[in-house]
């Protein structure tokens, strides 16, 4: 893979804790865009995150997570504390509560993040406050200027939703800029009350011809508009599933690192070949404590030399 191929990914960053058996907190980088764009640069891409983060030790060590895993922060001004998310694990599913700096979260492309944008070979929306109008009307135009392939993960979070209706009118205005859109079942019902083919029907009339719906232990399926429906089975293997959190990021990251690679993939073989490694990406990533992906091929040697998923000592909404 071509090393200099630049994605911008737009979405959170933020601390994540995650509550313990014994009722205490373990703290990990975390937010949809982070878990991307680390793990874009994991698959050697040129990673750089339009985020936001406070002027506080979370935030500076966000920067430094970032920094070591050779991701570009592009920061969006800001007087707030950075965001953090406490977790709760329900059968190993994660649930969360966000801290309330995540409900103005913005996401403003300016001068900087633009220069990125110009020559980027691709641009991922990951989670996005589409409730607000004047704010996805601007995405929108960024999106549709852009010259590289378009990817988005609407990924709401139920727990900074006020009400759907808003979100949903902002994705439908966004959604026909994708060359491919993902989407979760979960999700898929969250925002329209179903994961059947009225959601898919539905994605279709926004203008999107190709969605990949993530079906947690069942897959994933592929969604072409006018061409063949491929499902692909999740991968499983011997090492026994530790901890959800982060796989629907690692999914999309093998997903836009397989396309930039090897370009849209073209037909049905291609784009099983895609979805696999996305399986196999996801699954590898869920055998390991946190969000940050795992490669399938390289699970003992997961991350850098000297440095640790976990920040320590950070108390939620610090």
């Amino acid at each position: 893979m071509d090393a200099m191929k630049t994605v911008m990914t737009i979405g959170d960053c933020i601390i994540d804790a995650v509550e313990q058996t014994d009722g205490t907190f373990k703290t990990y980088a975390g937010g949809a865009g982070l878990n991307l764009a680390v793990g874009l640069a994991r698959f050697g891409l040129d990673s750089a995150l339009l985020s936001r983060v406070g002027a506080d030790r979370p935030g500076f060590r966000l920067r430094r997570y970032l920094s070591e895993r050779n991701v570009r922060l592009i920061d969006t001004p800001s007087v707030d504390f950075t965001g953090s998310a406490l977790s709760r694990r329900i059968n190993g599913e994660p649930s969360y509560v966000f801290s309330a700096d995540l409900r103005r979260r913005r996401y403003i492309v300016g001068p900087e993040a633009q220069s990125v944008l110009d020559r980027a070979a691709a641009v991922a929306v990951n989670s996005y406050p589409f409730e607000n109008a004047a704010h996805v009307a601007d995405l929108a135009a960024k999106l549709g200027a852009a010259t590289g392939l378009v990817f988005i993960d609407p990924n709401p979070r139920p727990d900074l939703i006020a009400e759907m209706e808003p979100v949903r009118e902002g994705i439908a205005a966004v959604a026909g800029k994708a060359d491919l859109l993902k989407l979760s079942e979960e999700d898929a019902v969250l925002i329209f009350g179903t994961a059947g083919r009225e959601a898919v029907s539905t994605l279709f009339s926004w203008g999107v011809d190709t969605i990949v719906l993530t079906q947690g232990r069942r897959g994933a399926t592929l969604f072409a508009r006018g061409g063949p429906m491929i499902k692909v089975p999740a991968s499983t293997g011997d090492v026994p599933i530790v901890d959800t959190m982060g796989a629907g990021d690692a999914t999309f990251a093998s997903l836009i690192a397989s396309c930039l690679e090897r370009g849209l993939p073209r037909d049905e073989e291609e784009w099983g070949d895609c979805l696999d490694r996305a399986m196999r990406t996801a699954a590898a990533t869920c055998r390991h404590e946190g969000g940050e992906l795992v490669l399938p091929w390289d699970e003992p040697d997961r991350l850098p030399a000297g440095s640790s998923a976990l920040l320590h000592g950070l108390e939620p909404g610090t």
